[in-house]
C-alpha cells in the first residue's frame, strides 16, 4: 500500500508541474520515476515512452498508467492515470467555475505562473536531451544526428520565429513540417529498414523474453480501463440524461481518434463539441486559454471543462462536477486501455530484433521533439508577456537568460526540484505582476 501511495503522490506531483504537457513531460517523467525513485529501468522507460508517442490519446495519462501497472498492477494503473490529470483539471474547471466572479484575473495570474514553470520545464528537455548524447558512447554522432533530422523535419519554424524575436524581427515562416505522430511513424518505418540491411551486432540491451502471463495481463488491464469508462458513460447518463451519456461516449471516441497530443485535441473537439454541447465563444474564450494556462494533459483538462460546461447549462451545478469528473475518467481510462492493449501486443514481439532495437533509436527521435517543444514553450511564453505588456523581443531573451540562468544553478545546488518550480513560478508572477500594474 505504501508503494502505490508514494505512486500516486508521484503522479500527482507530475500533474501539478506539468506545464507544456505531452512530449515536454517525458523528461519530467524520467527525473521521476527513474532517477529519483528508481521504480523502473531506463529500458522499461523507454518502452513505455514508444507506446506514449505512437498511440493516441493524452501522453502524461498514459506514461503515469504504464508506470502504475508496473509498479503495482491494473489498479494502479487506473488510478495513476486519473491521478496524472486530476491536478489541473481540479485547477481549471475550478477556475471555469468561478469564472463569473474571478474574471480574467484567474488566468492572468496562472499564465504568469506558467511562464517560470515553462523555463524550468525547458531545462529539464535539455538536461535530459544531453543526458540521452553523453549516454550513447560510441553512438554518440549518430544519435545527434538523429536528433537534428527530427527537430528539422518538425521545429523550423518556431526556430526561425523564436531566432526572429530574439533579433527583434516578427517573422512568421510557413515551411513545411510534420507533426510528432508523422515523426514517430515515418523514424519506425525507417528504423525497421534500417534495421532490416544491417547485420545483427551485439545489443547493450538485452531485454528478457515476453512473459505470455505478462501478456495476459495487459490485456486484463486494457478491459478494466475500458469497463471503467462505460461505467463512467453511464455515470453521466444517470446525472445528465441521455445528453450527458452521449457527449461521454463522444469524448471516449475522440481520445481514440486524437494522435499528437493536447494541441491536436483542440482542432478534435472543435469537431466533436463545439455547437452541439458547447458554444464557439465558450469554447474558445474560456475553455482553452484556462486549459492552456493550467498544468497537465490539455487532452483530460478539455473533455473535463466541457463536461462541466455542458452540465452546468443545461442541468445543474451538480451535474456539471459529475460531468467533470466523468470526463477527466473518460479521457484517462480510454488513453490508457490503449496503452494497455497495445503494449501487450509489444510484450510479444519484445524479443524480436526490430523491437530490441527500436529503443535505442527511438530515443534521439524524441530528443528532436523535445526541441521543438522547448521552442513552441518558448513562443508561448512570450504570447504571455505580451498580455502583460512586455515586447516580444524582451521576453524571448528574459526566457532565454532564465532558462541559461538555471542551466548553470540547478547542477551545483542540492535543492528539491519543487523549490525550483515554485521559486521561478513565483518570480515570473511578480516580475509580470508588476509590469502590468
Amino acid at each position: 500500500m505504501n508503494v502505490l501511495v508514494r505512486h500516486l503522490a508521484s503522479m500527482m506531483k507530475l500533474g501539478t508541474i506539468g506545464f507544456g504537457g505531452g512530449s515536454a513531460m517525458i523528461p519530467v517523467f524520467e527525473k521521476e520515476l527513474v532517477q529519483d525513485r528508481g521504480v523502473l529501468d531506463e529500458e522499461t522507460f523507454i518502452r513505455h515512452t514508444v507506446i506514449a508517442n505512437v498511440t493516441p490519446g493524452g501522453l502524461p495519462t498514459k506514461l503515469a498508467a504504464l508506470s502504475g501497472f508496473h509498479v503495482a498492477g491494473t489498479w494502479a494503473a487506473v488510478l495513476s492515470s486519473v491521478a496524472a490529470g486530476l491536478p489541473g483539471t481540479l485547477m481549471a474547471v475550478g477556475i471555469i467555475g468561478f469564472f463569473g466572479v474571478l474574471g480574467p484575473d484567474a488566468i492572468r495570474w496562472v499564465e504568469y505562473a506558467a511562464v517560470g514553470i515553462s523555463a524550468f520545464i525547458i531545462l529539464l528537455l535539455v538536461e535530459y536531451i544531453r543526458k540521452v548524447w553523453r549516454g550513447a558512447g560510441a553512438a554518440r554522432t549518430v544519435t545527434i544526428a538523429i536528433t537534428l533530422a527530427t527537430f528539422v523535419a518538425s521545429g523550423l519554424n518556431p526556430l526561425v520565429r523564436v531566432v526572429g524575436l530574439l533579433v527583434g524581427q516578427e517573422w512568421s515562416p510557413s515551411i513545411p513540417s510534420m507533426n510528432a505522430i508523422q515523426v514517430i511513424l515515418v523514424a519506425l518505418v525507417l528504423i525497421a529498414v534500417v534495421i532490416a540491411l544491417r547485420r545483427p551486432t551485439p545489443l547493450p540491451i538485452v531485454p528478457a523474453l515476453p512473459d505470455p502471463l505478462r501478456v495476459r495481463r495487459y490485456v486484463v488491464a486494457g478491459g478494466v480501463f475500458t469497463g471503467i469508462a462505460v461505467a463512467a458513460i453511464g455515470v453521466s447518463g444517470v446525472a445528465a440524461g441521455g445528453g450527458g451519456a452521449r457527449l461521454m461516449a463522444l469524448i471516449a471516441l475522440s481520445m481514440i481518434a486524437t494522435f499528437g497530443g493536447g494541441p491536436a485535441y483542440i482542432a478534435v473537439a472543435d469537431g466533436f463539441f463545439v455547437g452541439s454541447f458547447v458554444s464557439s465563444d465558450v469554447f474558445y474564450a474560456q475553455l482553452v486559454p484556462v486549459g492552456n494556462a493550467t498544468p497537465g494533459p490539455l487532452i483530460t483538462k478539455l473533455a473535463a471543462q466541457v463536461g462541466f460546461s455542458y452540465g452546468l447549462d443545461n442541468v445543474s451545478v451538480l451535474a456539471g462536477v459529475v460531468l467533470a469528473a466523468c470526463g477527466l475518467v473518460v479521457a484517462a481510462t480510454v488513453s490508457g486501455a490503449v496503452a494497455m492493449f497495445v503494449m501487450a501486443g509489444y510484450e510479444k514481439v519484445a524479443g524480436r530484433g526490430y523491437m530490441r532495437r527500436l529503443q535505442l533509436y527511438v530515443v534521439p527521435v524524441i530528443c528532436g521533439l523535445l526541441i521543438t517543444t522547448a521552442l513552441s514553450m518558448t513562443l508561448a511564453a512570450v504570447a504571455i508577456g505580451g498580455r502583460a505588456g512586455v515586447g516580444p523581443t524582451p521576453m524571448a531573451w528574459a526566457m532565454a537568460a532564465l532558462v541559461g540562468v538555471m542551466l548553470v544553478i540547478h547542477p551545483r545546488v542540492r535543492v528539491p526540484d519543487v523549490v525550483f518550480i515554485l521559486l521561478s513560478g513565483a518570480l515570473s508572477v511578480a516580475v509580470l505582476g508588476v509590469l502590468v500594474a
